[in-house]
């Protein structure tokens, strides 16, 4: 038997996103308060626009102690976005 993603959706947590105007410092502030290492960026709250990782920026900040994050270009801590499948993509796939 072929199990379809939907099966799992009762497992589904919230997914916590950030909107592309978002600034990098409340970017980095969200990932921190709610402990979550990737943020998708969504525009318009259904376009998926890529994403940040907190493994970047903080690579970021450890190399760079005499400069603030929000002086930096919010597009250089940006990754291309993860891909996305249907709900009824099967689990196997």
């Amino acid at each position: 038997m072929i199990q379809k993603i939907e099966s799992i959706g009762p497992f589904f947590l919230e997914l916590i996103t950030v909107d592309s105007s978002a600034g990098i410092t409340e970017v980095y502030t969200r990932m921190l308060s709610d402990d979550i290492s990737l943020l998708p960026i969504i525009n318009g709250g259904t376009k998926n626009n890529g994403l940040y990782r907190r493994k970047k920026i903080f690579e970021w900040l450890i190399k760079n102690p005499d400069k603030r994050l929000d002086t930096m270009d919010k597009e250089y801590f940006k990754e291309n976005r993860l891909p996305e499948v249907d709900m009824q993509t099967s689990l196997q796939e």
